[in-house]
């Protein structure tokens, strides 16, 4: 639960959805062993869920075997463990809790509406993991973080701060890929050059071979 509470803030508007394995109520479990089944991932879970104002937006959904997402082989426990959870301002419509043959899981669907708050755009950033592999542009950016990590006092909460250093993080390694992808371009072009005129060479019987291997290596 702590990997998931570190990649939610952001700017950005938040639905977290999955099977999370524990309940975040009394209710969402029923069992012949003793105990709720109440651990620390479910108050862990309820309070990322209180923190960004998210909403349980499938407690309602029914099914044959009543709001239970999740029925051990021998029927024994009966647990909701599988959630959908929305911004306050978006509202579901027909949750559903079906049972499947190939799971002790059930699937859950609904249908949202958004109420024209979607916005669309490019989509989110991935990083170039090649990037890393170079221990210059590594040390780089560890020296860069440094400086971030001083202006934590200029941000009202972490939550602020976080998102300018994912903004950062962006363009750092947007302006080392483009760097990265324009030296390739250039050897790449010098490369063809010298294999073309290796091949010309080639056609007025010269030998090239060993110029060729060591070319292509």
């Amino acid at each position: 639960m702590e990997r998931v509470a570190i990649t939610m803030p952001t700017g950005r508007t938040v639905m977290l959805t999955g099977d999370f394995n524990c309940v975040i109520a009394e209710e969402d479990r029923v069992s012949g062993n003793k105990g709720t089944g109440m651990d620390r991932s479910s108050k862990q879970l309820g309070q990322l869920v209180c923190d960004h104002g998210l909403v349980d937006a499938v407690k309602k959904a029914q099914g044959p075997g009543g709001h239970f997402t999740q029925v051990d082989p021998a029927g024994n426990t009966k647990s909701r463990i599988d959630f959908v959870f929305l911004p306050t301002g978006w509202k579901a419509e027909e949750a559903k809790c079906t049972p499947v043959c190939f799971s002790d899981h059930s699937l859950l669907t609904l249908r949202i509406d958004l109420g024209g708050q979607l916005e669309r755009g490019r989509g989110v950033w991935k990083l170039n993991t090649s990037l890393l592999e170079d221990e210059q542009t590594r040390r780089s950016y560890r020296e860069h973080y440094a400086g971030w990590w001083t202006l934590r006092e200029l941000y009202q909460n972490q939550t602020e701060w976080w998102a300018s250093v994912k903004e950062r993080t962006r363009s750092f390694f947007q302006t080392v890929g483009k760097g990265w992808a324009l030296f390739h371009q250039r050897r790449h072009k010098c490369l063809t050059c010298k294999l073309q005129d290796l091949h010309r060479q080639a056609v007025v019987e010269q030998d090239v071979r060993e110029a060729m291997w060591e070319l292509k290596a």
